[in-house]
């Protein structure tokens, strides 16, 4: 069983209509539940944390079975990884929770609309107070976050929006904000997740910045 903290609706809603009906009608045979949960939007229509997580383990299971998989000190495309993570909302008053930790190679950011947060949100700290360059980045990464629920991804575009050239002060801002926010927040859990890169900085120092399917706790 898992303990969800995030599920990102929109990311389902704009990705079950692109799985093969056969695929569906299999997930929904093999787990006993009508198959129009899988055509009804979740904002009007399904209003039940379990239709939700139906609805989220069938684009699960396709994106696993058909999309390159990463990790976070591999990623590719998509990255499913586990983490001991520090947690709360980035920003002042940006609507942007946050997932930021660090492996032995790469320091990561997971960032998505506090919106999708299951239950009620939670009361982490924010960060950025007083660094001049945080609200840029928080409108570069609310775009990118609503970007990645709204349409198909073209990478390369969204990698150099987000800063990805060398010559752009952005990509060491990220880098900044990601280690200002290992700092000051505090909250810490374990996680899985599955989430969909954004940008990768492989240089002297890795940084990721991906947004999430799905967040949740490891028991």
């Amino acid at each position: 069983m898992k303990y969800y903290l995030y599920i990102s609706d929109s990311k389902v809603d704009m990705l079950l209509p692109q799985i093969p009906l056969g695929f569906k009608q299999k997930a929904s045979a093999e787990f006993g539940f009508d198959i129009k949960v899988f055509s009804a939007k979740v904002s009007t229509e399904v209003n039940t944390l379990e239709d939700r997580v139906r609805r989220l383990n069938a684009v699960t299971d396709y994106i696993v079975q058909t999309q390159d998989m990463g990790t976070i000190d591999e990623p590719a495309s998509w990255i499913a990884d586990t983490k001991t993570v520090k947690y709360g909302l980035i920003g002042d008053g940006t609507k942007v929770t946050g997932y930021i930790g660090k492996s032995a190679e790469t320091r990561f950011l997971l960032a998505g609309s506090s919106a999708h947060l299951v239950g009620s949100p939670r009361d982490g700290e924010t960060i950025g107070h007083g660094f001049s360059y945080v609200p840029r980045l928080m409108t570069y990464l609310k775009s990118a976050i609503e970007y990645s629920e709204n349409d198909e991804l073209d990478e390369g575009r969204l990698e150099n929006y987000l800063g990805k050239d060398a010559g752009d002060t952005k990509q060491s801002n990220w880098q900044q904000l990601i280690t200002d926010g290992d700092y000051r927040m505090t909250e810490v859990t374990e996680i899985e997740f599955l989430a969909k890169r954004l940008m990768y900085l492989d240089g002297k120092k890795k940084v990721l910045l991906a947004t999430p399917l799905y967040v949740a706790m490891v028991n």
